[in-house]
């Protein structure tokens, strides 16, 4: 688990960004060549750290809001036209924010 060296919010004229900085792992990036070779192999990896990670990380000390009203709010009602109301939320996770593969070290 990477050491939290930051959390914050910044406040700029096209919304406020919530941010979260960590200390290095040592690793290579699930786009390293070695994982381009075996796609398979990372895609699977990849979502098993996902899954780990949404079901073990504690919900109530985390920082982050990732409801559609915080993470999106031209999506309150008078501006959505006739989109449907969100599904309510059946359980609470952590979220990682930008699950990409350049964001996984194996």
């Amino acid at each position: 688990m990477p050491r939290v060296l930051g959390v914050g919010i910044d406040h700029a004229p096209d919304g406020d960004w919530a941010w979260l900085r960590t200390g290095g792992l040592p690793g290579r990036s699930a786009v390293h060549p070695r994982w381009a070779a075996a796609p398979d192999v990372a895609v699977r990896a990849i979502g098993v750290g996902l899954r780990t990670l949404h079901d073990n990380l504690p919900v109530s000390t985390c920082p982050f809001d990732w409801s559609v009203r915080a993470g999106c709010p031209c999506c309150i009602r008078h501006n959505r036209a006739n989109l449907p109301d969100p599904p309510p939320i059946d359980r609470l996770v952590v979220c990682h924010g930008d699950a990409c593969a350049p964001n996984t070290l194996d």
